[in-house]
């Protein structure tokens, strides 16, 4: 269980990290000023978090009992705006190699996420059978910030319109629940084992621009 807890610690650091990059670019594309781009970096990181425990009426959320995660976001954003600032034509050049890499780092974030809304939701007192309800806040963890950051940019939020996110998602906490509830496999392969399988469905929907059926004409 330690190991399992360290290795979910990791990745949410990492997974942190690229939802907090994310928002900050994009806030930086909208043209937001510091505190936007602050404000918009550390939405996305942890909004996602916020909403799950404001549905399980975990009240303050976790995120501001313990404000570790948030004090990483706030640092990483800070880096990526000074970095934008001074080194812009950079920055600029090298922005489809940075897209990559936080598509690396995102596809682990959004497996771990959709992974530890599954296990809060199980490890809760009165919900642990509850197999929608542990799967939407798996899947609320974990696309949930990006929801919140593109409404505050006025814009259709991505997992709508764009790439196989939000399905992604679902799939990764229906199967850490099925693995680990319904098949009695041990937590820590379970959580591997979900979050190699939404790693690998990201990467391939970043490549191959895997999409849902959309009605152009209308």
């Amino acid at each position: 269980m330690e190991k399992t807890l360290f290795l979910i610690y990791i990745f949410e650091i990492l997974g942190t990290i690229a939802f907090s990059i994310s928002g900050a670019i994009v806030a930086m594309r909208h043209k937001l000023d510091l505190f936007g781009v602050i404000v918009l970096g550390c939405t996305t990181a942890t909004g996602g978090g916020i909403m799950r425990d404001i549905f399980m009426g975990e009240l303050p959320p976790r995120t501001f009992l313990n404000s570790e995660y948030l004090v990483l976001s706030f640092i990483t954003i800070i880096i990526v705006f000074f970095i934008a600032a001074t080194q812009k034509d950079y920055f600029l050049k090298k922005m489809n190699l940075i897209s990559q890499i936080n598509t690396f780092f995102d596809a682990i974030g959004l497996g771990t996420f959709s992974v530890t809304g599954v296990q809060i939701a199980i490890n809760s007192t009165g919900y642990n059978s509850n197999m929608f309800l542990s799967i939407f806040l798996g899947v609320i963890t974990a696309i949930g910030g990006g929801i919140v950051r593109d409404i505050l940019c006025c814009q259709v939020p991505y997992i709508f319109k764009k790439e196989l996110y939000a399905t992604v998602a679902i799939i990764g906490s229906f199967s850490y629940y099925y693995f680990y509830k319904i098949f009695g496999i041990p937590d820590i392969a379970a959580t591997f084992m979900s979050v190699i399988l939404v790693f690998v469905l990201r990467i391939l929907t970043f490549k191959y621009k895997w999409e849902l059926p959309i009605l152009k004409d209308l």
